[in-house]
Order: structure tokens, then C-alpha cells, then sequence
């Protein structure tokens, strides 16, 4: 009985080692694999060709289901979450603040909300150019006026002027961005770890043995 049961581990521990994720396409064909990373829009899997592993790629779009060996072998990306702050909206993922870079980075792998944050990032170049000038050339004046000395207020006016243009386009930039995470983030589909197989001990009369059932 002792060598049974040692068997039946030993023949568990064997399927599970060599078992493989399954990725079905909408075309009904399936793929034997072992998937590494599901993003908004790519799954990424190793698979074996003439006895070498190969690195590649499949379109969430081209695919229908995914039959996973194990949940631990997969990692999806976090939301990208938009708060509220007094100089505008901040954004963070998994509790790591992101600027306009790491953002731009951070949605790399969905191609819409990435073009959305190229144009917004080219907004707020602009942005950051007239607010710093802007605030520069108002500063100025007020700190002469505050030394005792004699300021121009003219240029104070002026960069008053290069502060206000600043607001519109940040909001427009600001808005881009909200969009772009917006779209990041629906792209997010939370995946469902189904167990691909399901071991069975049959027992007759004059045989006993180990079922896999896909």
C-alpha cells in the first residue's frame, strides 16, 4: 500500500513538473506553453521548439482563453491610480509616484493610452516653459519692490500674462493624461486562474491507476 501511494506522488509530481499552460486562440488551435506576463494588451509566453525555448508573444485580441497550470506563474501590471492634489492630479502605481517619463513608460504596452501621453507630454514642456518664466518675471519685480529698490512692472505684467496662458494648458495636458490612464486601466482585464487539470485515483478490480482529465 506504502509503494501505491508513493507511486501515485511520484506519477502527481511528474505531471505537474511537465504540464504547461494552454493558451486557446479564437481560432480554436491551442498552444503549449508557459506564460510569463499578461499585460492590457499582450500575453507574453515561452514555448518549446526542437528542444529549444523560445520567448514570444500573442495578442490578447487573437486569443480566447487561457488554461493556466499555476496562478504563480504569471504577473499582470497594477492600475494606475489618479489623485487629486492641490497642483493638480498625481498619479501612482502600486504606491510609486509617476511623473510625465514613468508614465509615458508605465503604458507603454497600450498602444492608444501611449500615443495620448506623447501628445500630452509635448503640452506640458510648453506648460512648464511659461509657468517657470512666468513665475520667474513676476518674482522678480516683487523681490526689487521688496529690497527697496525699483521694479518693473512691467515685466511683472508680462509674466503674469505667460502665467495665466500656463492654466488652460495644463488643464488640456491634464485632461490628456486622464484619458490616457482611463484607457490604460479598462485595458487592465483582471485574469482567472482556471486549473488546467484534475488528477483522479481509479481503482478496480484488476487495475489501479492514475487519470489525468483536461
Amino acid at each position: 500500500m506504502k509503494k501505491l501511494i508513493v507511486l501515485i506522488a511520484l506519477m502527481a509530481i511528474s505531471a505537474s513538473t511537465y504540464s504547461q499552460d494552454i493558451i486557446v486562440r479564437d481560432n480554436g488551435d491551442k498552444i503549449e506553453c508557459k506564460v510569463t506576463k499578461v499585460d492590457s494588451m499582450i500575453v507574453y509566453f515561452d514555448v518549446i521548439k526542437n528542444g529549444v525555448e523560445i520567448s514570444t508573444t500573442l495578442a490578447k485580441s487573437q486569443i480566447a482563453e487561457i488554461l493556466y497550470e499555476s496562478p504563480k506563474n504569471v504577473t499582470s501590471p497594477s492600475s494606475i491610480i489618479m489623485r487629486k492634489e492641490f497642483v493638480g492630479y498625481q498619479f501612482y502605481q502600486e504606491e510609486k509616484r509617476l511623473g510625465v517619463k514613468q508614465l509615458l513608460e508605465a503604458v507603454r504596452s497600450n498602444y492608444q493610452a501611449y500615443q495620448q501621453i506623447q501628445s500630452a507630454q509635448s503640452i506640458h514642456s510648453l506648460a512648464v516653459i511659461l509657468s517657470s518664466a512666468g513665475g520667474f518675471m513676476v518674482g522678480w519685480p516683487i523681490g526689487t519692490a521688496v529690497g527697496g529698490g525699483d521694479p518693473n512692472w512691467k515685466l511683472a505684467a508680462v509674466g503674469a500674462g505667460f502665467l495665466a496662458a500656463s492654466i488652460p494648458i495644463s488643464l488640456t495636458f491634464n485632461k490628456k493624461v486622464r484619458k490616457a490612464v482611463n484607457i490604460y486601466n479598462s485595458g487592465l482585464q483582471t485574469s482567472t486562474f482556471k486549473k488546467k487539470s484534475e488528477f483522479k485515483l481509479l481503482v478496480g478490480a484488476n487495475t489501479v491507476g492514475l487519470t489525468l482529465k483536461f
